[in-house]
């Protein structure tokens, strides 16, 4: 698991040049995502994907779990009601059920903002800049070292305790 580091810069330059300190420390493009407002200019950024903008993975979970119990419960009934035979049938409205909530969460969650970021909203829309940088917990200290002695002008904004591997 790792650790995710916020920041915040209140222009593109102190960000680059961060990210290519960040780099000459070893910290991989991969794990740094930074995210501005609608239109900021990115260039020589790792912009942050929509996987990091929104919930959309966190939904789809939420959206199986909440479809296979629905499916689960219109199997159960469809049984007692309509007489059909419990395996199969409910194990069909089951995954069905599933797929449609897994598919309908995610579609719900694109067009939702991440609710780690939402605090973060009002510094975007002024035109700050944030850095997320993804870390084995190992070198959290290091960085946030490094950073307090090298970058006076990024503003610590907290530390996310764990980072699943996806995305």
């Amino acid at each position: 698991m790792k650790r995710r580091l916020y920041y915040l810069f209140p222009g593109k330059k102190e960000a680059i040049a961060v990210v290519n300190e960040l780099l000459l420390k070893y910290i991989p493009v991969n794990d740094m995502h930074v995210l501005s407002h609608a239109g900021a200019d990115m260039e020589g950024l790792p912009e942050a994907t929509i996987f990091q903008r929104n919930d959309a993975v966190r939904a789809t979970i939420m959206g199986l779990v909440l479809g296979s119990i629905i499916g689960l419960v219109a199997g159960i009934i469809g049984h007692y009601v309509v007489d059909m035979p419990v395996g199969g049938a409910v194990i069909a409205t089951t995954i069905i059920g599933a797929i449609i909530g897994g598919w309908s969460s995610s579609l719900i969650a694109l067009s939702l903002p991440n609710a780690h970021l939402k605090r973060f909203q009002a510094s975007l829309k002024a035109g700050n800049y944030l850095l997320m940088v993804d870390l084995n917990k190992e070198r959290v200290d290091e960085i946030e070292t490094l950073m307090a002695q090298l970058h006076p002008e990024a503003n610590f904004k907290g530390l996310e305790p764990t980072i699943p591997k996806f995305p």
